[in-house]
């Protein structure tokens, strides 16, 4: 995330996270590769992942097989289905923490419904955010799936139902530019990729990449001496040079992968998301693809059919007042089947 958003030259002035170890974690690891760890980092409750109540810590896999699976979906998809509450007596409890300290009681939920959890990100974008995008301020948040779709329907103006079919993908920065009236400028067909419902653009489409890495750990176990050849420094680099040839030898593995991996087979992870109901993100410029090649198949020219569809998503920005982004945490190992 850190090195496609250096490559993009932007910049960030203050972070906002939540109180959870991943996002904190994640956080850092952005601001690190920026070489830039001093930024003023805030931590709010508000911008901690959904409330999964009673199910809190057990594995989904699991409380599906027990409870059944059409149960436990649409406790996790639904818009304003809440799962049993938990007790504030229950081990998983967060008041138990040092962090929630500063909370009352009343303030931390038992259990919350998906609008629940996206009704409570509102203040921080309202109090918060939008301040410091109004000083002129570039602004990082780095979150979980459920509150960053929380801000995303707030500051795009997204319906209850069509919220429903927005995903948000672990680790690749989405990009929103909004004028001086803080309303979004939505994306030029210029960018990498858009997602419906949704301004903001992301900076790389999620999954090939990720593949590409798994296969270059796998090929780097079996190959004495690897890491050692793959890492050695040749010159003395900047921290921006380091990021940047990090990242064009991530893109030319995930190339190189493209030649044993097909891609769209692959069965996406669950990843704890509860957008589009588990089903994959469809891009807006997919969809434009299709329509084209649709209509070539009636007979309209190749030009007419590319110029006709890119004018859809092709927009001007005029006043761009700063460039905020969102950023969803790195999942734990342990929390990789969990609820939280």
């Amino acid at each position: 995330a850190a090195r496609l958003l250096l490559e993009g030259g932007y910049e960030i002035d203050i972070v906002f996270t939540s109180r959870l170890k991943r996002a904190i974690r994640s956080t850092y690891l952005v601001i690190q590769e920026f070489g830039q760890v001093y930024l003023p980092v805030f931590k709010s409750w508000r911008l901690n992942e959904r409330m999964y109540g009673a199910l809190t810590g057990l594995s989904k896999k699991e409380t599906a097989e027990q409870l059944g699976a059409e149960l436990v979906q649409s406790w996790r998809g639904s818009l304003n289905s809440r799962p049993p509450p938990l007790s504030p007596k229950d081990h998983f409890w967060p008041g138990r923490l040092r962090q929630y300290y500063d909370l009352d009681a009343s303030e931390i939920p038992l259990t919350e419904s998906l609008n629940d959890c996206m009704i409570r990100t509102r203040p921080v974008w309202e109090n918060k955010i939008s301040y410091q995008l109004l000083m002129g301020r570039n602004v990082m948040v780095v979150a979980h799936a459920n509150t960053l779709r929380g801000l995303v329907k707030t500051i795009d103006g997204i319906g209850d139902e069509e919220i429903q079919e927005v995903s948000i993908p672990t680790g690749i920065p989405i990009i929103y530019k909004f004028d001086k009236s803080l309303k979004p400028i939505p994306p030029t067909a210029t960018h990498s990729a858009s997602q419906q419902h949704m301004s903001g653009q992301f900076l790389e489409k999620p999954g090939v990449l990720k593949e590409a890495l798994k296969r270059e750990e796998e090929w780097g176990s079996r190959v004495p001496g690897y890491d050692f050849t793959m890492n050695r420094p040749q010159t003395p680099l900047t921290s921006l040079e380091r990021s940047l040839i990090k990242l064009k030898a991530e893109r030319e593995l995930g190339e190189w992968a493209k030649e044993f991996v097909d891609f769209e087979k692959l069965a996406l992870e669950d990843d704890g998301n509860d957008g589009n109901m588990g089903r994959p993100i469809e891009f807006i410029e997919d969809q434009i693809w299709e329509e084209a090649l649709r209509d070539l198949g009636k007979g309209s020219s190749t030009l007419d059919v590319v110029k006709a569809k890119a004018d859809i998503i092709q927009t001007k920005p005029n006043n761009t007042l700063n460039q905020p982004l969102m950023i969803k945490d790195g999942d734990e190992g342990n929390n990789k089947d969990g609820m939280t």
